[in-house]
């Protein structure tokens, strides 16, 4: 009984590490796919639009629903650090 109840815990244990790799690979191909879409919309905005990055790039991080909507608006934030600093020059 002993070997069964050990055997049980060892794949209940293999599974929720499958598990978690499987959500895992899941998260990620969901920001992959929203970051490709952003970057897809942002080229058709710089190339109809011509605005400025720093506005498009915020526009992209409002659209974003993972991670890829952080790494936009740190773009976007670093481009008014950088515009910033140009008109103080």
């Amino acid at each position: 009984m002993l070997k069964l109840t050990g055997a049980a815990l060892i794949l209940t244990g293999a599974g929720l590490c499958w598990l978690s790799a499987y959500r895992e690979r899941v998260k990620q191909r969901e920001i992959l796919y929203d970051l490709a879409s952003c970057f897809y919309r942002l080229s058709d905005e710089i190339r109809i639009t011509r605005k400025p990055i720093a506005l498009l790039c915020g526009r992209a991080a409002a659209d974003c629903v993972s991670d890829a909507g952080r790494f936009f608006e740190r773009i976007a934030s670093a481009a008014r650090d950088v515009n910033k600093n140009a008109a103080r020059e």
